[in-house]
């Protein structure tokens, strides 16, 4: 879901001021801060509502309320805006990730459900605006070094997250769990944009099961028999106010 929109940047009533009648130099910092992430905010937002081809400096500027020179002062270039709005994104990607496993149970059900949560990203709109970006990058040579940068931080999130889980670092860094591991991340960005076009409940439920299958087979661990709980839902990904 987007981030709520934030109000026009304003200088308040009671802000401090120096005797020459000029906002303090902290208070100048705190504003500055709120511009930063303001623009950050708007740029996150405007991806979600219009796509990344519909997003320029002008759009973030309208709707973050400010002055597309006011923009350019904090982010001289789209390169440079660009990277501080997807590493962003995906650090709340992250955080969302690692707060719903805290819900999962003990023993091998904990790779099951692992998997579930993962599938399930697929549905927030954070996710899908993070695999249009992907996609984007085919045509945009400036914006996939700054990708493939961010997909890093979430190759290093995925690691810690299964020691975390598995209490094993040496597996996590196996083959195997890479290849475990990139398959589920390929599934999900697949339903992300997939569109079925007849019962796509049950054929993603079909797809979901089939991948818990191999990847307990890459893992050599068996499937297990009992049902486990359902998973909790996805965390919403933290956007600055």
């Amino acid at each position: 879901m987007s981030p709520p929109k934030p109000s026009k940047i304003k200088q308040p009533k009671s802000a401090a001021r120096t005797p020459t009648g000029r906002p303090s130099r902290r208070h100048a910092t705190v504003k500055s801060l709120d511009t930063h992430e303001a623009i950050i905010a708007s740029t996150l937002r405007c991806f979600h509502r219009d796509g990344y081809f519909r997003t320029n400096m002008s759009t973030v500027a309208k709707d973050a309320g400010i002055t597309r020179g006011c923009m350019q002062y904090y982010f001289p270039t789209t390169e440079a805006l660009l990277e501080t709005a997807v590493t962003r994104l995906v650090r709340g990607l992250c955080e969302a990730h690692a707060a719903s496993l805290q819900h999962a149970p003990d023993g091998v059900e904990r790779l099951e459900y692992a998997v579930d949560v993962a599938f399930r990203a697929a549905q927030d709109k954070n996710y899908q605006v993070l695999v249009e970006l992907m996609a984007a990058a085919r045509t945009e040579p400036a914006l996939r070094p700054i990708l493939t940068q961010a997909m890093r931080q979430f190759d290093q999130m995925r690691v810690q997250l299964s020691t975390a889980l598995f209490g094993d670092e040496k597996k996590a860094s196996e083959p195997a769990y890479r290849a475990a591991s990139d398959l589920v991340s390929l599934m999900a960005a697949g339903m992300a944009i997939y569109i079925f076009p007849d019962d796509p409940k049950g054929r993603a439920d079909a797809l979901s099961t089939s991948l818990k299958d191999e990847v307990f087979h890459l893992w050599k661990l068996p499937r297990p028999a009992m049902q486990r709980q359902n998973p909790a839902p996805l965390k919403k990904a933290r956007h600055p106010a």
